[in-house]
């Protein structure tokens, strides 16, 4: 199973479009905001729901079943930092890959060097995420990253290799 925070962003409903193309529809939907809503999940195929504030448990108690923590939050301020850098702890802690995003390599560099690292992990560096075509982009990058695990790092999507 694979965690997707931040699904609701325009790149957690891109990568969660992609991995339902590739028949990949054991996921777990988190975000902020788990309203009446849900029109976003209309055409979604997914496992579970929950909200971040309930995230970190919900790992806790599901561990040893997911295979990936994606974080399609964009890592730009306190809030997603920290939500981030509890994702990346509950990595190591529990030996799942990691995958993030964000747009400061300083920024992430104080999370990835101040905790141990999961045993796989990968953040993607972008500039920003307002138009399709970059949010598609970023979507097949991760979803490169997940079927081709290797050395761990911060990558550029200039340097995603092309399956």
């Amino acid at each position: 199973m694979m965690v997707i925070a931040g699904a609701q962003s325009l790149l957690g409903r891109a990568l969660v479009a992609k991995l339902n193309n590739q028949n990949f529809n054991y996921l777990v939907l988190a975000d902020e905001n788990q309203s009446d809503n849900e029109e976003w999940l209309a055409d979604a195929l997914y496992w579970h729901k929950v909200s971040n504030s309930d995230l970190p448990n919900w790992i806790e108690q599901n561990a040893e079943e997911i295979e990936f923590i994606i974080c399609c939050s964009l890592i730009t301020n306190k809030s997603k930092s920290t939500q981030f850098n509890s994702l990346w702890k509950s990595g190591y802690q529990h030996q799942i890959p990691v995958i993030g995003i964000g747009t400061s390599e300083k920024k992430v560099k104080e999370i990835i060097l101040d905790n141990q690292p999961p045993f796989f992990w990968t953040i993607l560096l972008t500039e920003n995420l307002k138009t399709k075509p970059e949010v598609s982009s970023v979507a097949q990058a991760i979803y490169y990253y997940i079927r081709n695990r290797q050395n761990s790092g911060l990558r550029t999507l200039d340097k995603v290799p092309s399956e």
